[in-house]
């Protein structure tokens, strides 16, 4: 009895302990509920902190929005306000275009002028000025769409032609042509551009060989000199003198200038021009700075025996010009012998062709005569149009 009750107490001991470790694992169990329960409460915290975050930043862009949106009415209702009190202080606008009278324009001159009237206003035959038109037509014409009528090709030529053979002001050629001043200097910019890139290689070019020796024989009738093709000299041209560096421009009376050198033929037509450079330069300084002195071998080139010395076709110059093997001038000597004093004036009497282009040249387009309104950077231009211009009416006469 006693053995059987110890095993009895020693099984019920068993069983006893195995119960207390049963306890310990329900209450592990208990423990990581209540942990896995708070952490997701906590997430959930986090989460809604996160979202009511993110509402306040909403509710936030959306008020700043909406005071942009305000302040840009605001600033719109200012801008419409001022714009009316501006257009009610504004005076009232009568016309769109103010009226122009094309009487002298489209009666006058179209239908009575003759060739006389035609030589006194525009210094040019009629015939002389249809060639023109019809040369710078592709490049002067108006344009094929336009909103209103546009002033025709034979118009813009005119107020270009007589612009620069009166030298009127801008407003003046303006209100003859029943046009605005803004139109006249459009059309002088235009036609002086067309007629120098169309019609200045082909009007203003160094003889070839042949003509050359035509020239030069002429020449030699006329002068005893043989192998002059052709006279070089320079002359000041007005221009209005900038602010800026007027003091390059005066020249040695004083007056702002630029200069325009030319050679010219017998029949008093230029040959070569060069112009553009300020009348403050020496004229010497100003030849070699050209492009006849930098390339000399675009003269024409024949020689002919003169008692065994070769003499090459040369042109003769002005005394500030150097003494070149293709440039004849005179002897500057005070005290001279017969024979270079008789050198002396045959060169004299043949730069004469010189002056008198030059004077052909100023009192053909008078804006060459006087100081004009045109800007002093175009005026080169303008010069050269010119010179094209004369030429152009020298092979009509």
């Amino acid at each position: 009895m006693t053995t059987t009750n110890m095993m009895r107490s020693t099984v019920n001991g068993e069983v006893g302990g195995g119960g207390g470790e049963d306890d310990d694992d329900a209450s592990d169990t208990t423990t990581i509920t209540t942990l896995h329960t708070s952490s997701h409460d906590t997430q959930l915290l986090l989460a809604l902190l996160l979202s009511c975050h993110q509402l306040l930043h909403l509710l936030r862009l959306r008020r700043r929005r909406r005071r942009l949106l305000l302040h840009l009415h605001h600033h719109r209702m200012c801008r419409s306000l001022f714009a009316r009190a501006r257009a009610l202080l504004r005076p009232h606008r009568r016309f769109w275009m103010a009226p122009q009278s094309q009487h002298w324009w489209e009666f006058v001159v179209q239908e009575g002028f003759a060739d006389v009237d035609w030589l006194r206003e525009f210094r040019m035959r009629r015939a002389t000025f249809e060639r023109l038109c019809s040369l710078v037509a592709a490049d002067v014409a108006p344009a094929a769409a336009f909103v209103r009528k546009p002033v025709d090709t034979r118009k813009r030529v005119a107020i270009a032609i007589f612009k620069l053979a009166t030298g009127a002001e801008y407003r003046v050629v303006g209100k003859l042509f029943g046009v605005s001043k803004t139109t006249v200097h459009r059309y002088l910019y235009r036609v002086c551009r067309c007629v120098c890139h169309l019609l200045l290689r082909h009007s203003v070019h160094l003889p070839a060989l042949e003509e050359a020796r035509a020239i030069s024989e002429r020449f030699c009738k006329q002068h005893v000199l043989p192998q002059v093709f052709g006279c070089i000299g320079s002359t000041h041209i007005p221009v209005l003198a900038p602010r800026l560096g007027s003091r390059d421009y005066a020249n040695r009376n004083q007056w702002p200038s630029i200069i325009l050198q030319t050679i010219v033929d017998d029949t008093l037509r230029f040959r070569n021009i060069y112009v553009g450079v300020p009348g403050n330069t020496h004229h010497a300084t100003a030849f070699h700075m050209s492009d006849l002195y930098k390339n000399p071998d675009r003269l024409p080139k024949a020689t002919i025996d003169m008692k065994g010395v070769d003499v090459p076709l040369m042109i003769v110059g002005e005394p500030a010009f150097p003494l070149l093997p293709w440039l004849m001038k005179i002897y500057a000597e005070k005290h001279l012998t017969n024979e270079r004093e008789v050198y002396n004036t045959h060169i004299n009497a043949i730069l004469v062709k010189v002056e008198q282009a030059f004077v052909k040249l100023k009192g053909r387009w008078r804006i060459l005569l006087k100081r004009s309104d045109v800007h002093h950077m175009f005026m080169p231009t303008v010069v050269a149009t010119c010179c094209v211009l004369h030429n152009l009416c020298e092979e009509q006469y």
